[in-house]
């Protein structure tokens, strides 16, 4: 006999009687001395998932295929689905002749309403979609990267867009991934000309031109400096009101804000500009430089002290890029670094050394912890994947520099004197 624990419980109190059969999806296994314990559960997206396919034969053989679910459990789920054939509806097909299939699961559910959304590549058409039972009016992209949406709906559908407690527009966002924004049309229309204003004003004031023509850059679709500058000059000829003088006025005018923007941001940046060395390393762009110096890494020997996990918070430098700019500014005219403090170990050395791979320079070496073992040092230099010159210890600094100076060896390893 083996243990079954339901986990998250059911909801509203769910209760079952002795010898009921309750259908549940398998959520863990955990196996013990005493035998394997089953998890099971009645509220995990994946039992309405496996409802279905049971339920829907089309489901089962793949013509139809589950792309998301999310649940309030007890009260509210959304499914997604798509078809693989052109001639199956999908939502058809879950919903079953006069709901047959979809009434069956919501019995088994106790009651939860569930809404058959039909999935799309295009997030504008999955978002209205989600949103259902509503109807909605537009949806627009407003932020790629944060993927978020506005979606405009009639002023008596708003409530119904929103749900009770936001129920149907937190489900919906769950479901597609998308922030929703939901809005009636007077609130879209309120919010599209308060953002019509604020352009229009901020080319009154950046390129000196009067209302009229502010006004008309932003019916256009002009939204930015950065637009007006560079777009194609052809296109902005084709504005009715606009002729060839009046087109590369503004595209001069344009330019030199973006010019003078460039040289303020420039000016600022001296006070904290990273030096030649560290521009010039491989792998470095000046986004990164700027980046590190405001973190009071200007140098490249300052980036070689620094351990690769104290800087994941750079922007532009995940864990690989790191790596890789920490170990070419370590190169063969910086001081390596390692402190002991007491807890090296010879498994450790090795480890270490074999980070170093492919660098092929020679280096100096202190001595191993006598107390590692009389044959230690040699197992150590046996792993290392390049010669190590010699074996004094070398734990100041300035002794390093003038090694490397004195061209006695390439690379110095520095590791401060034990501790204790």
């Amino acid at each position: 006999m083996v243990p079954i624990f339901l986990i998250g419980g059911g909801w509203r109190a769910e209760t079952f009687s002795q010898g009921e059969r309750v259908r549940v999806v398998i959520h863990d296994v955990h196996r013990e001395a005493k035998g394997p314990q089953i998890e099971v559960s009645r509220t995990s997206p994946e039992l309405l998932k496996r409802l279905f396919e049971m339920e829907v034969p089309e489901i089962y053989d793949g013509t139809v295929v589950i792309k998301a679910a999310v649940r309030e459990p007890g009260d509210r789920a959304k499914i997604a689905v798509v078809s693989n054939e052109r001639d199956v509806d999908p939502v058809g097909a879950c919903v079953g002749m006069k709901g047959s299939r979809v009434q069956s699961i919501i019995r088994e559910l106790r009651g939860e309403k569930i809404d058959i959304i039909e999935w799309s590549e295009d997030p504008a058409i999955f978002a209205a979609n989600a949103l259902s039972p509503a109807k909605v009016s537009k949806v627009a992209v407003t932020d790629f990267e944060d993927k978020t949406l506005q979606v405009t709906v009639e002023t008596e559908q708003q409530s119904l867009a929103i749900g009770k407690r936001g129920q149907n527009v937190r489900l919906a966002s769950q479901l597609t991934g998308w922030t929703l924004n939901v809005m009636s049309e007077q609130q879209a229309e309120a919010k599209s000309h308060a953002e019509s204003q604020s352009v229009s004003q901020l080319f009154m004031e950046q390129l000196d031109v009067d209302e009229e023509i502010a006004v008309i850059l932003v019916q256009e679709g002009f939204s930015s400096i950065e637009e007006i500058a560079y777009v194609p000059e052809s296109e902005m000829l084709e504005v009715e009101e606009f002729d060839e003088g009046l087109v590369r006025e503004l595209r001069n005018r344009a330019r030199d804000v973006l010019l003078t923007k460039a040289i303020a941001n420039a000016e600022q940046r001296d006070g904290v500009a990273p030096a030649p060395d560290l521009l010039e390393m491989t792998g470095m762009d000046e986004t990164l430089a700027f980046s590190l110096a405001a973190r009071g890494i200007r140098s490249r020997e300052e980036l070689a002290e620094q351990a690769v996990g104290d800087l994941l918070d750079v922007p532009g430098l995940d864990e690989q890029r790191g790596v890789e700019v920490v170990r070419d500014a370590v190169g063969p005219q910086v001081a390596l670094r390692l402190d002991l403090n007491g807890d090296l170990t010879e498994a450790g050395a090795c480890d270490w050394l074999g980070t170093l791979e492919g660098v092929g320079l020679e280096y100096v070496e202190q001595p191993i912890p006598p107390e590692l073992g009389p044959d230690a040092l040699a197992r150590v230099r046996a792993a290392a994947p390049m010669p190590i010159a010699a074996d004094e210890a070398v734990t100041d600094p300035d002794a390093a520099a003038e090694l490397l100076l004195s061209g006695a060896c390439d690379v110095v390893v520095v590791k401060p004197a034990r501790v204790g």
